[in-house]
């Protein structure tokens, strides 16, 4: 089924409101790890890595030949920064929880998010 200029339109603009809303999520996560509530934030990561792979999925739909080599090096950071990630949950080491989502996470992110913004720009302000 062929995708409408007018539904790529109204999916770019709902996958950057969902990268805000990551971003919060990621600052919220850092603040359950502060408070020690390590529960909270094991689920708001597994909601933003659920998230991010659902948005990975999409953003073929706004390739451009061109920026192909920056987008496939920000998906592998932010894939091995979430593999990071699962580990230090798997491993229950708080401090490291906190730096790989500090030194790791946090930048993966937003390398990917700002690249997926340069391909969903065009679209979302039509």
């Amino acid at each position: 089924m062929e995708v409408t200029d007018e539904q790529k339109r109204d999916l770019a603009r709902r996958m950057l409101e969902i990268m805000e809303t990551m971003e919060e999520a990621l600052q919220y996560m850092r603040a359950q790890l502060d408070e020690l509530k390590l529960e909270a934030g094991k689920e708001l990561f597994s909601d933003f890595a659920m998230a991010a792979g659902r948005l990975t999925e999409l953003l073929p739909e706004f390739f451009v030949e061109e920026r192909k080599e920056q987008l496939v090096q920000v998906l592998r950071d932010l894939r091995d920064a979430i593999s990071g990630m699962q580990d230090s949950f798997a491993e229950g080491e708080l401090p490291q929880m906190k730096q790989v989502l500090a030194q790791a996470l946090l930048p993966a992110f937003t390398a990917w998010r700002e690249e997926a913004r340069e391909l969903l720009l065009p679209w979302a302000s039509v």
